[in-house]
């Protein structure tokens, strides 16, 4: 069965289209289910970052299949598939499986090696395995992934450029308007993008830092820094008035900082919305004194100061093709399932068979000794079908070399069942 990738990025599509085909963890546990709940669609992993939203299948029917995908976006993000149909890119089997390990290595990235990105796949897996939606292709696929998004920090150096966009909002500000003491920050939001920017603020020289989270309980670590109080983002238009930078982080489904609650003002305003869908309405950008800055704009400002990774490119590029070879061979083995099965199931047919015959003979043994010779029964059985077993996986013998097998030992028997895959072929 094919795997095969529909998906929108910052590659094809603008910000404001993609925080409106955004998913967070609750919204895809929920969905999830109705992606795969057609005979065409087997199972699915959805991909959602600032960056993209991407949807991962194992289909049976090419054309139903994207067009299912299709309309289950549209239906679950509420807007017209004309609205984002020509963004949409597509990849299939191999180029599908060397994308997502593109990704996961950080060199589809706008910021070529971020960090974050490896840990958001790995959500989106997990999320898709609690929703029930993650078979034996997209279990095996994207544990390969994360083994190349893994292989490639630890073997390379792709990320050592990699600042996180925490970090770049807090430069952002500092370099708008100077020292960072005496000036009233303002942090919407506790997530992992929020804590990134408290710290760095911190260490920067911000003393006067108020984190404004739905629940005090997910700020209250960040609480424990210097100069940091916390408030709750239902204070947010008292807070407002005061305020010389402030980094929105929150996740939200709709604006919190509009331009009504900052008219009037007479001071610069440096603003950083990493928020996706956004925080900040972006016609607040428009008002006197105040600068709007979103995540696009501060990953491509990132991506114009960051030069020499092209041989750290080249090296993530060969784990790639190591592992992609390595996926391939599993894929092409896929098809020998059938037959192994049917060999174990007739194996293990004779051996019983024989074993009782035997053991009807042997009464008088004691019951250890009757699983001793049940014991050395299978451990024959399985040495003598090891080595067939181990050739029939091989990719490169073509289905021809199963039909002989099959012939050969009389395998005509039912064709293996789900559990027989996880049972007799691994990557």
């Amino acid at each position: 069965m094919p795997l095969a990738l529909f998906g929108l990025s910052y590659k094809t599509a603008p910000l404001e289209l993609r925080e409106r085909v955004a998913f967070d963890s609750a919204a895809l546990l929920h969905s999830l289910p109705g992606l795969t709940c057609v005979p065409h669609v087997r199972e699915a992993v959805v991909v959602s970052t600032c960056h993209r939203t991407e949807i991962y299948t194992e289909l049976t029917d090419m054309d139903a299949a994207k067009q299912h995908a299709m309309a289950w976006l549209a239906d679950e993000r509420g807007i017209p598939r004309r609205t984002f149909n020509a963004h949409v890119y597509h990849r299939f089997d191999a180029d599908a499986a060397r994308h997502l390990f593109r990704v996961t290595a950080g060199l589809d990235s706008m910021v070529i090696g971020e960090a974050q990105i490896l840990g958001q796949v790995r959500e989106a897996f997990k999320v898709a395995t609690r929703a029930q939606t993650v078979r034996a292709k997209l279990d095996t696929t994207f544990r390969q992934a994360l083994k190349v998004g893994k292989r490639a920090r630890t073997e390379t150096s792709i990320n050592r450029y990699a600042s996180s966009l925490g970090s770049v909002a807090a430069d952002l500000a500092e370099q708008a308007l100077g020292s960072l003491q005496q000036k009233r920050i303002l942090v919407l939001g506790a997530g992992e993008m929020a804590k990134l920017a408290v710290t760095h603020l911190v260490a920067n020289g911000a003393t006067q830092l108020v984190v404004a989270n739905r629940s005090l309980h997910g700020a209250e670590r960040l609480e424990q820094l210097p100069g940091v109080t916390t408030a709750r983002l239902a204070e947010l238009a008292r807070l407002m008035p005061e305020v010389d930078i402030l980094i929105a982080s929150t996740g939200s489904s709709s604006y919190l900082v509009t331009p009504e609650m900052l008219r009037g003002r007479n001071r610069p305003l440096v603003i950083v919305d990493l928020g996706l869908p956004r925080d900040v309405d972006p016609a607040v950008g428009d008002l006197p004194g105040a600068r709007l800055y979103n995540v696009d704009q501060l990953d491509q400002a990132l991506a114009r100061g960051r030069h020499g990774q092209e041989e750290d490119v080249a090296q993530v590029e060969r784990i790639i093709d190591t592992e992609l070879l390595a996926w391939q061979q599993w894929q092409a083995s896929q098809g020998a399932i059938p037959t192994i099965a049917a060999l174990q199931a007739r194996a293990a047919e004779v051996r019983e068979g024989e074993l009782r015959k035997a053991l009807a003979k042997l009464a008088h043994l004691s019951e250890r000794d009757r699983q001793e010779v049940a014991a050395l029964a299978g451990a024959v059985s399985a040495k003598l079908l090891h080595l067939p077993m181990q050739r029939l996986k091989r990719a490169d013998l073509g289905s021809g070399y199963l039909d002989v097998a099959r012939d050969l030992f009389g395998l005509e028997g039912p064709q293996a069942t789900e559990d027989d895959e996880a049972a007799t072929l691994e990557p």
